[in-house]
């Protein structure tokens, strides 16, 4: 799969439901930061996985990152 055919993906956040991006962004490795982002996310669901199952399945679409975790993080 070159560049231009990258796989698009669905958004954690339900306001994105349907919807699949090009641009997404993983749960950090950094566990400290993980945990952060699942704070800052605030979806009870997310305790319920081991934060490696979480890098390897969810992602953040751009729009969400840029409104729910970039400005905590920061």
């Amino acid at each position: 799969m070159n560049v231009k055919e990258r796989k698009k993906r669905a958004c954690l956040l339900p306001t994105c439901k349907g919807e699949r991006f090009d641009l997404v962004h993983k749960f950090p490795m950094d566990k400290e930061r993980a945990e952060l982002w699942r704070k800052a996310l605030d979806i009870a669901d997310l305790y319920n996985y081991p934060l490696e199952q979480l890098r390897k399945r969810v992602f953040i679409c751009s729009r969400h990152f840029r409104i729910q975790v970039k400005q905590i993080i920061i």
